[in-house]
């Protein structure tokens, strides 16, 4: 019996120890994982700061980088009154109000391998343009100005963070895209009474100007400035996290 107790004591022993050993290794398995990165800690990001910095910029340097005022390029396009053709020419055209750009909503994340593809929508509050007009309709050929307002334009916008450095977080623009063409109101300037009586029909012209074609190239325009913004700036974990900011806070109670 003395040996039978001390076999099974033995052998109770030795799976304790086999569970120590388990344990100890899940633990080093478990710490070595967390310093590489695989698993982070819970933190609560918030990217709304990428993307403040973003609007910042863009509305302190659009006018230096040529897209506020937006210089329209010149169109041509051709259009029907009743059974004439006619042709309408627009230069000098401007859109005024890029750096009225805004934030609509908070930006929503998706964590994966050391990224973050961050998602949002901007707005623009207060867009307006002008356009000289030439139209051509048999002999006659009315010209004036055009102008507007323009409303409701939109640009959904995804962003790819490199989390990997969180000492130095990088962004890039994946998608700027104008998802909502808004609304263009149209006024005519002219002395020619038959710009009046074109009215109409140069107003749907203008407006399908804007959104088959104009509204397509300030798009590129101002995508190519925010990319080219959002890829100078560098950002660290504090910024996303707040830390930074409850820092200051507690310096100054101290």
């Amino acid at each position: 019996m003395v040996i039978c107790c001390g076999l099974l004591s033995a052998n109770s022993n030795a799976m304790k120890f086999t569970a120590l050993l388990s344990i100890f290794g899940a633990c080093v398995i478990a710490s070595a994982v967390v310093e590489c990165g695989l698993i982070a800690p819970r933190l609560t990001l918030s990217f709304n700061s990428i993307l403040d910095n973003l609007i910042t910029s863009i509305q302190k340097n659009a006018t230096g980088y040529g897209v506020n005022p937006y210089n329209i390029k010149d169109i041509n396009d051709t259009f029907h009154f009743g059974l004439l053709k006619g042709g309408l020419y627009l230069d000098n055209g401007k859109i005024y109000g890029i750096d009225t750009i805004f934030r609509t909503g908070n930006a929503s994340a998706d964590l994966e391998g050391g990224h973050a593809t961050v998602d949002v929508s901007l707005g623009f509050k207060d867009l307006t343009y002008t356009m000289d007009f030439a139209a051509k309709v048999g002999k006659l050929g009315p010209r004036g100005k055009v102008s507007g307002d323009i409303t409701n334009l939109f640009v959904d916008v995804t962003l790819l963070a490199n989390m990997k450095n969180t000492s130095d977080i990088t962004a890039n623009i994946q998608k700027f895209k104008l998802t909502d063409k808004g609304e263009v109101t149209v006024h005519f300037d002219s002395k020619d009474l038959i710009a009046e009586m074109l009215l109409n029909t140069l107003n749907e012209v203008v407006t399908k100007l804007f959104k088959n074609v104009i509204f397509d190239m300030m798009e590129k325009e101002v995508g190519k400035l925010a990319n080219s913004t959002i890829s100078k700036m560098h950002l660290d974990i504090d910024s996303l996290t707040g830390r930074s900011a409850t820092r200051l806070a507690h310096g100054r109670r101290h």
